[in-house]
């Protein structure tokens, strides 16, 4: 069983909104450890140049492994359990 803990980066399948898909996309977790076993996840996009009110890009998002700067979503999330 993997073990994240607040601000590591991950990879999850996030459902569109009509839920007909799915998107694999990276995420970060965004609560601490819980007896629960839940972990609050809130997806990241490349695409920082279309950047909406409250989104910014991570500033190390080198050193957590992503490829390309990074912006936080606003508006989006997911809990899964680990």
């Amino acid at each position: 069983m993997a073990s994240y803990s607040k601000g590591s980066v991950v990879l999850v399948r996030f459902p569109f909104s009509d839920l007909a898909g799915a998107k694999v996309r990276s995420a970060i977790a965004v609560s601490a450890p819980h007896q629960s076993q839940d972990i609050f996840l809130i997806p990241l996009t490349s695409r920082i140049n279309r950047r909406q009110t409250g989104e910014f890009i991570l500033q190390d998002w080198q050193a957590a492994g992503l490829n390309v700067a990074t912006a936080v979503k606003r508006g989006m999330f997911i809990f899964i359990r680990i």
